[in-house]
């Protein structure tokens, strides 16, 4: 299965705050091989390159993000599709940004699916062109044990069995923060190699070191969407891996968790068996402007942040599909009333910062949106609050 380290990251230490950021859905700008549209329709002369170009135009000159001790990368990355050469087209793009932090990745569909390969798809889906996750695999390192069929493929110079690069899931201690990153595209039931790793992974964190715990996967666990089709559509796969993970999630108060895979933002209240177990003070109307289409605005400096107890009862749930990838407008209307903030067509990506009781995410603007919507600018906050060990947690209503 994979592997869980508990090993920091380097520069973190003791009580000193974490800030991570992360990303979903990033693209390239100019694949050598995909000059405009791919048979799947993906228009990199349009949105796909638009969108990636705000990201790392963004990125580029913000200082600020120097002080990021890790990043988060959260599924389709680049888009080669099968194409070798665009993953070098991808890593020259984004390498003046993503050289500056340690990455974990968490697979994605346009990375890893494909027919024959044990994915969770019943060999109907072709999303990765036929990479099966082996040039994932290959590129972006992550801390699999030796028996892991990704690492003992890599270390063979092909795939797992001919199967591709297997299940790519691990998690790792930084900070006060402990992070699971899992492959969405993999089946997680109880009886797998997957599942049997996430029980004995959250069984085993120690909350006085790591307080908070963050999972990461690709696919959409609560998100809004609409999309429904037999083994690849949004809501099948919201079902499944619900069914997969939601009861650990709850029983083991893992308090957030990042998607990407629908190209647009979404925060939710923290959430447990399709509704809220408690609502983020002060509620927000933000998600409802969203909804109406009207226009999505920065946070002004008086606007407070979303606040939550933890623990919870649930998961916050932190949909950040908006890194690059052309917009896919699929939410419903209206939002399902568990989504308390939401943005289609706005660019951005995810910024936490974590100290031993506190863990603050706030959504960062690269791009698009209504007139006014600055680049830098943050458009949704929440703040997580825990009491310190031995401390009852007061409430933040």
């Amino acid at each position: 299965g994979g592997e869980r380290r508990r090993g920091g990251v380097q520069g973190v230490v003791g009580d000193s705050p974490l800030t991570f950021l992360a990303f979903a859905d990033v693209a390239m700008t100019a694949p050598l091989m995909f000059n405009d549209v791919w048979a799947g329709g993906l228009h990199f002369v349009g949105e796909y390159g638009e969108n990636s170009s705000r990201l790392v135009g963004a990125l580029a000159p913000r200082i600020s993000e120097r002080d990021a001790a890790l990043a988060l990368l959260v599924g389709d990355l680049a888009y080669a599709l099968g194409y070798g050469a665009d993953w070098d087209v991808f890593g020259q793009q984004f390498e003046p940004v993503f050289t500056r932090w340690p990455m974990a990745g968490a697979v994605g569909n346009h990375e890893r699916d494909w027919p024959g390969t044990g994915d969770a798809f019943g060999d109907t889906a072709r999303d990765s062109g036929g990479e099966c996750g082996v040039p994932y695999a290959a590129r972006w390192y992550a801390p699999y044990a030796p028996d892991h069929p990704a690492r003992s493929a890599k270390a063979r110079g092909g795939s797992a069995g001919g199967r591709g690069a297997g299940p790519l899931f691990y998690s790792f201690d930084a900070g006060p923060v402990h992070f699971l990153m899992l492959d969405s595209e993999s089946p997680g039931g109880p009886n797998t190699p997957q599942g049997r790793f996430v029980a004995s992974d959250l069984a085993a964190v120690n909350r006085t070191r790591t307080p908070w715990v963050v999972a990461a996967l690709h696919r959409m666990m609560a998100a809004p969407a609409t999309w429904r089709r037999k083994w690849v559509g949004d809501l099948d796969n919201m079902e499944r891996l619900v069914s997969e993970y939601e009861d650990l999630f709850v029983r083991h108060q893992v308090d957030v968790v990042i998607q990407g895979h629908e190209h647009a933002y979404a925060r939710t209240c923290p959430l447990a068996h399709g509704a809220c177990v408690s609502q983020a003070q002060p509620r927000t109307a933000r998600a409802l402007r969203a909804a109406a289409k009207s226009p999505v605005k920065a946070m002004s400096s008086k606007e407070q942040a979303a606040s939550v107890t933890a623990p919870a009862g649930g998961p916050v749930y932190l949909l950040a599909g908006h890194g690059g990838a052309g917009f896919t407008h699929g939410f419903p209307h209206p939002l399902p009333a568990w989504v308390e903030s939401a943005a289609e067509g706005v660019n951005g990506y995810l910024r936490a910062t974590a100290t031993h009781t506190t863990l603050r995410i706030e959504a960062v603007v690269t791009g698009g949106g209504e007139e006014g919507l600055a680049v830098g600018a943050t458009m949704d906050a929440v703040t997580l609050v825990r009491a310190p060990p031995g401390r009852r947690a007061e409430s933040s209503a």
